[in-house]
């Protein structure tokens, strides 16, 4: 799945100014895969986006501190 997502993604960036759903995007601050700069991009088109840079992380979700992470996820939905 991941490759294929890597080859073709599902998402085109014109589809990113289309949702209005409140979301909550963020990124490592070491992650390797995927630069600061093209979650930007992404956040921007967001019409209700937060944004937030988990320090010390790396991209693999399971590296990620969980107290952090619950912590951002419960304000978030405050």
């Amino acid at each position: 799945m991941l490759i294929r997502v890597g080859e073709q993604t599902p998402l085109n960036s014109s589809d990113f100014e289309t949702i209005e759903t409140p979301v909550l995007i963020g990124i490592g601050d070491k992650d390797a895969t995927v630069t600061l700069e093209e979650t930007i991009v992404v956040y921007r088109k967001l019409k209700n986006a937060n944004f937030i840079v988990f320090p010390d992380t790396p991209h693999p979700i399971e590296k990620i501190s969980v107290d952090r992470l619950s912590e951002e996820i419960i304000k978030f939905f405050k």
